[in-house]
């Protein structure tokens, strides 16, 4: 049997930072945006980084009280993780690791759906090589 590595516990602290933008642009039934986030990491434990962009360019179409869109989501991550970790029955260990996504991008489908006058639900899914699910409630005023 090998270490208890389960039992490993590193305890961190950092800063994350990060901003985006959206750019859309629409007419009584079609519309299209293009959204950019990035965000980054610095932790304390090492000399660990992550820096990630997100775009995330969709076109769609509203007919009544609903609406539909396809896109894509591009990710680039640069992560990197440097430093010293004291393992049972190993002692100090020094790692380096860089980590980066498998397929930087997955295509995705969404729709909209007006529930009454303040009430509406988004729902969205992505497939291909990543997959994400993301559901929004909004009521406005």
């Amino acid at each position: 049997p090998g270490p208890p590595l389960s039992e490993l516990e590193v305890d961190y602290d950092g800063l994350i930072y990060g901003g985006g933008l959206t750019l859309a642009v629409g007419g009584e039934r079609f519309f299209g945006s293009l959204t950019a986030v990035f965000t980054g990491t610095e932790l304390d434990t090492s000399t660990s980084s992550v820096e990630v962009w997100v775009l995330t360019p969709r076109v769609g179409v509203r007919v009544k009280k609903m609406a539909f869109w396809v896109g894509g989501m591009y990710e680039q991550a640069e992560e990197r993780h440097r430093g010293r970790l004291s393992l049972p029955f190993f002692g100090e260990v020094n790692y380096d690791v860089e980590l980066e996504e498998k397929e930087p991008w997955n295509y995705l489908a969404g729709l909209r759906a007006g529930l009454t006058e303040h009430w509406k639900v988004e729902l969205e899914g992505g497939f291909g090589d990543r997959q994400h699910a993301m559901v929004s409630v909004e009521y406005r005023f």
